[in-house]
């Protein structure tokens, strides 16, 4: 549950003390996203927190003991976030962490177990300038889609650090580490972060051959597959590392519902063409390397299965371009996004027209039209 930072949503009628509720008698109905940290934890001064869902209902009160001792913890509305941020190391070993929220004369509660290691991290390092440059250039590319600055997280920082160093050293690239390999921290992302203590969803992103940081996060941002990490709608945390022409970059996800299109709607300066070094590769069984400028609809905060249709033209001065759509009916990859790719290049200085049919399993349509245009040459 915890453990897993995945959005994980758990509903909890209560009534009176926080007591379930049976089905015929009025209940608060309340959802679990997450909460943390759980288990044995490599930093000494986590921060604590339940990540929750209240739904229509307001939190009026709200409240978290450590070993029995009330801490100032604070109750973020904006986020549904109950946090508390230790202002000194816990010592090591096993601290009980009790917290509750309040809707009206209703109390739900929840508790769990931090166990901090004897070799825990007492402070995370601050960030140098290659992780500083990286997030710049993160957010400028944000920007161009009108979404705001991601923030820098010294815990997701410390992971991704790792992760780059990992694979300078083990001389590898990817997403998994190995274990008996020096600098292991955790075979996954989900591992690695569990064992610093990160409470929530993220994702990661990994390159190679970064000769120079501001192109190579480019080239990222260009690869559609790997794009869709830039574009939660929530200036959430982020965490960069780079060791060796290595890069890697943990992006916090919100799962808050909004659709993200790339090229934004207005867009100019887009480039004619993406020569595909993407793995996995999106362009599989079409014999083609050299295409036009991928366009992706990101629909964030979309459960798994909840797009049942999807339709799309790309046309410029009238004509249709030939494209490849992908989307989550027919690519494992994109559970909440399409990918439309032009199979030829575009043409410069050109305006480009996006036609974007989408319906979900409940009738609603989210469909989209926009425009955005290429670069001069």
């Amino acid at each position: 549950m915890a453990k897993r930072h995945v959005k994980v949503w758990l509903s909890a009628a209560i009534c009176g003390a926080g007591i379930l509720c049976p089905a015929n008698k009025p209940s608060v109905v309340l959802t679990t996203i997450t909460y943390g940290p759980v288990g044995a934890v490599e930093q000494s001064a986590p921060k604590i927190a339940w990540q929750l869902d209240p739904g229509d209902n307001f939190i009026n009160g709200f409240g978290m003991t450590l070993d029995g001792n009330p801490v100032p913890a604070e109750f973020n509305r904006d986020e549904s976030e109950l946090t508390y941020h230790p202002d000194r190391p816990l010592a090591p070993g096993p601290h009980k962490v009790e917290a509750y929220v309040t809707v009206g004369n209703s109390r739900a509660q929840r508790s769990w177990e931090i166990n901090i290691a004897p070799t825990a991290i007492g402070n995370l390092p601050e960030a140098g300038p290659e992780q500083l440059q990286i997030l710049g250039s993160v957010n400028a590319m944000r920007a161009e889609l009108n979404l705001p600055a991601l923030q820098p997280d010294p815990t997701l920082n410390y992971v991704s650090g790792r992760h780059a160093d990992y694979l300078a050293l083990n001389d590898k690239c990817g997403h998994e580490q190995t274990a008996g390999d020096p600098m292991f921290f955790g075979r996954t992302l989900t591992e690695r972060l569990n064992r610093i203590g990160f409470v929530g969803g993220a994702t990661e992103t990994v390159t190679n051959n970064a000769r120079r940081i501001s192109p190579s996060v480019r080239a990222t941002f260009d690869a559609p597959y790997h794009r869709i990490a830039f574009m939660d709608p929530y200036a959430g945390g982020f965490g960069a590392g780079y060791a060796s022409g290595r890069i890697a970059m943990t992006f916090e996800t919100s799962g808050r519902a909004g659709v993200v299109l790339s090229p934004a709607p207005g867009q100019s300066d887009i480039p004619i063409n993406w020569v595909n070094h993407e793995r996995p590769s999106p362009l599989t069984g079409t014999g083609r390397d050299d295409v036009g400028y991928p366009i992706v609809a990101h629909f964030s905060g979309f459960s798994r299965g909840a797009v049942t249709n999807v339709k799309a033209t790309v046309t410029t001065g009238g004509r249709s371009v030939p494209i490849l759509i992908k989307s989550p009916l027919n690519d494992d990859h994109l559970p909440r996004s399409v990918v439309i790719i032009p199979l030829d290049r575009l043409t410069p200085n050109k305006d480009y027209d996006v036609n974007l049919s989408v319906e979900k399993s409940d009738g609603s349509d989210v469909s989209r039209r926009w425009s955005f245009r290429t670069e001069p040459r």
